[in-house]
C-alpha cells in the first residue's frame, strides 16, 4: 500500500510538472499556461494538505509509513 501511495504522489508530481513545462513551451497559448500553473498549485496544495491531515490523525503510525 505504501508503494501505491508513493507511485500516486510521483504520478501527480510529474504530470503537473509536464503540464507546467508544456504550458511554458507553448507561448502563444497563454491561457493554457495560466491554467496549468494554477492546476499545479491546486493539486500540490491538496497533496500537502492531505499529507498534513494524515499526520495529524496518527503521528505514531505516520512515522512508520503514512499511517497505513
Amino acid at each position: 500500500m505504501k508503494n501505491l501511495l508513493k507511485d500516486a504522489f510521483a504520478f501527480i508530481f510529474y504530470f503537473n510538472l509536464f503540464c507546467g513545462l508544456a504550458g511554458m513551451l507553448v507561448l502563444l497559448k497563454v491561457r493554457f499556461y495560466i491554467l496549468s500553473v494554477s492546476t499545479m498549485g491546486l493539486v500540490t496544495g491538496l497533496c500537502v494538505f492531505g499529507f498534513l491531515l494524515s499526520f495529524e490523525r496518527s503521528p505514531e503510525a505516520h512515522a512508520e509509513g503514512f499511517g497505513i
